[in-house]
């Protein structure tokens, strides 16, 4: 009785009213070959046992998903996945070069979950001192750091492709201000997923007092990390055989 497509037309409170519970069977509403429900007169009771009476009484039971009885996974997928326009930054995590660990950091800061200075005081971790610790010039949030920050800026400028330095932007799937292709998107990703990574990195060795990198330091840590992907990247490598002019984009 507390399925899914019930609970959906007539709300939670509906399993009170039919005094019933939430994993109660289709069988606990069937007595001696008839439909035995709640004479509550609730109007969704009312309704309820109107339905019930265009639903014949089968000898066999099946098993349905949102009424359909051919059930797959993907057709479970399907019906319980989030639809819309709301990460239509995925393709920034999720691509042909992606590293595990710079893509889960992405991932993290495209969600708002990473542990920047605004979200502490907003769950009440304590006294927070909001500066960025990178520039000291603003409150640290996760725009601030990956976008607007001048250390981080100075780091995403040397990308191989023009991007738009804009947090809301890339949140709403817009990186680039030129049309690229589909590989250079693909390299430019994986630029930025590494920026993402390295300066969290950072961020969390100066708060944690493990020392400190300039941007050139750190610019050549990117740089060296961007390379050795691509290098046992054997997509890449193809690539290269094919266009030599790539190699431009690794110095």
């Amino acid at each position: 009785l507390g399925g899914p497509p019930l609970i959906e037309k007539f709300g939670a409170s509906f399993i009170t009213v039919m005094d019933s519970t939430d994993i109660a069977s289709v069988g606990s509403l069937i007595r001696l070959g008839q439909w035995s429900v709640s004479s509550s007169n609730d109007f969704r009771a009312i309704q309820f046992r109107s339905m019930l009476q265009a639903k014949s009484i089968g000898t066999n039971d099946t098993v349905q998903w949102n009424a359909e009885k051919v059930v797959n996974l993907s057709s479970i997928w399907d019906s319980i996945r989030h639809r819309g326009t709301s990460f239509l930054w995925l393709p920034l995590i999720w691509n042909k070069f992606y590293i595990p660990a710079c893509s889960f950091i992405s991932w993290l800061a495209c969600r708002e979950r990473l542990s920047t200075k605004d979200r502490m005081e907003a769950i009440h971790l304590g006294p927070v001192d909001h500066s960025c610790v990178l520039c000291r010039s603003a409150s640290e949030t996760t725009e601030h750091l990956f976008s607007s920050c001048p250390y981080t800026f100075l780091l995403l400028r040397d990308c191989p492709f023009e991007l738009n330095l804009n947090w809301s932007l890339w949140r709403g799937g817009q990186f680039f201000k030129d049309n690229l292709s589909r590989l250079e998107q693909e390299l430019a990703f994986l630029y930025l997923t590494i920026v993402i990574y390295l300066v969290w990195k950072e961020r969390n060795s100066r708060i944690f007092g493990r020392g400190s990198m300039s941007v050139d330091h750190l610019g050549y840590s990117i740089k060296r990390m961007y390379r050795e992907k691509l290098f046992s990247c054997t997509s890449f490598r193809k690539e290269l055989v094919r266009n030599p002019c790539l190699s431009q984009i690794l110095y």
